[in-house]
Formats: structure tokens, sequence, C-alpha cells
């Protein structure tokens, strides 16, 4: 389990925007968030990130849960270029490789200890294969040339707009890979071709995804369970968008059912 929400409420100036929320996401899962406009998404992804504490309930964490947030209108801030930002997030891959060209260096040296130069390189290389340090370059050029910044590699990010911003901070959170991505209408800025790939390459994605979309073939294409916030409350439903669509209507069925036998048996018992 990565996180899970246990009778939460919260509201503003005593009215609850969310009631008794409960569930749970697992790892690698991938679900679909859906509500309508003021009913409390944002609110409940600010409460999973800690930006807001419940007013009642508890929200538990897996321990050193990494999470990628993509805001609606968070844009990625940065005085880098583009690629340099990008760059940032394998700081530790390069310093890998630096330090093993380095090693390999002393080892052609005169005098040089291979027997614990050998090792130090064997080490190195290990921690490199885990990481996949070589292909760091690759991944950037994959991410950029994909989300359509191909011949933006040198431009200074203040210069960019809102919309190209919100777009970097997506390929930031890509290639950082967090555990958990959530994704707040990811869709908004992308043309076609943007969009497609972007599906296609999440469809690979090793974590766990919880995306907030009102794209229904976005959803289709990349979750198995929907969530829906409707008056605070929140109901989840095994399946697609597609397939939310008719367990919803079945379960808006039964309730009209259901209250149409209350009214029955109140009339009896008026009589």
């Amino acid at each position: 389990m990565l996180f899970s929400f246990d009778n939460v409420t919260y509201g503003y100036i005593g009215e609850p925007v969310i009631e008794n929320v409960t569930f749970e996401l697992h790892e690698k899962e991938r679900v679909g968030f859906l509500g309508g406009n003021g009913e409390g998404k944002t609110t409940l992804l600010r409460l999973l990130m800690g930006e807001l504490l419940p007013d009642s309930g508890n929200i538990l964490k897996k321990n050193g849960l990494c999470i990628g947030y993509l805001e609606q209108t968070g844009g990625f801030e940065s005085s880098a270029t583009v690629y340099a930002a990008m760059e940032e997030v394998f700081e530790e891959d390069k310093h890998l490789l630096s330090r093993l060209e380095e090693v390999q260096r002393e080892m052609s040296e005169q005098n040089a200890d291979l027997r614990i130069l050998s090792a130090k390189a064997e080490s190195l290389q290990k921690r490199i294969a885990a990481r996949d340090s070589y292909h760091f370059r690759v991944k950037i050029d994959t991410v950029l040339g994909g989300m359509g910044f191909r011949d933006f590699y040198n431009r200074p990010i203040p210069t960019m707009s809102g919309g190209e911003k919100t777009k970097l901070k997506l390929c930031r959170l890509l290639l950082e890979e967090p555990e958990l991505l959530v994704l707040d209408e990811p869709t908004n800025h992308l043309d076609v071709k943007t969009l497609f790939w972007l599906e296609e390459y999440l469809t690979s994605f090793k974590g766990a995804l919880l995306v907030v979309s009102h794209d229904r073939y976005f959803l289709d294409r990349l979750t198995s369970r929907t969530l829906e916030l409707e008056h605070g409350r929140l109901t989840s439903y095994k399946g697609s968008y597609s397939r939310y669509k008719v367990l919803k209507a079945e379960r808006v069925k039964e309730l009209e059912r259901e209250y149409e036998r209350q009214q029955e048996e109140i009339a009896k018992l008026k009589d």
C-alpha cells in the first residue's frame, strides 16, 4: 500500500468539502479521479501531499514514499535552460560516471594499486548499472522530444509561457520517476501528437498513477480503477472510465429503486 485515507473530513468555515473519505492506493495501481468543478478534487490532492491537514480522520503513507505532483496550474520555475534543468535530475548519475572515469585513469598510472582500484571500479559499475546511468541523456532526449521541446534545449525557462512551463514540469516528473505520479489535468496544454506520445509513455511507467482528467480516452487507455468525488463523498468503481459509466448508471438506478421503496414504506406507515 502506498497510502490510505481513513474517514477523512476537511472543510472551510465549518462546511465540509470532503466527508468521511476512505480509500487506498497500492503499488503500480492506475486510478482515474473524477468529480465536477468545486467538488473538492484539488482539496483531496492537497491533503495527500500534506499541504492541508484533515479536520478528522487519518492519512497514512508508506515510509519514504516519493510522490510527483503535477498541479493543474503549476509550472516549472528555474533560471536554467530547458536541457540543463532536466539534466539536474541526473546529478548522481553524472557523479558516478565521472568517478568511474577517474578511477580508470588512476588504474593506468604507474605504481597504481590495481587491487583496490579494481574493487572501486567494480562497485561503481554495479551502481551505474542499477541506476541505468549510461542512458540518462537518452532519457532526457526521449522525454523532451516527445513533449515537443526538441528545438528548445538551450532556451531559458523564464522566457517560456505558462503552458510551456507546465509541460516542462511534467517532463521533469517523468524523468524523476517517482513511486507515485499524481497528475491534475495533464492533457490541458498538449496537442494531439504530444497527447498520444504521453499516453504511450505512461503505459510503460513503472510507478502508480493517480490521474485527474476530463479526457475519457486518456483515462480509458491508462486506468484500471475509477474514483468519483460527489457531494463530498468518494465512491470507487473497478475498471476504466467506460466501465465506470456503466457501473455508475447501475448504481443510480439502484438508488432510485431504494428511494421508491422508502417512499412506499413511508406512505404505508402514514396510513
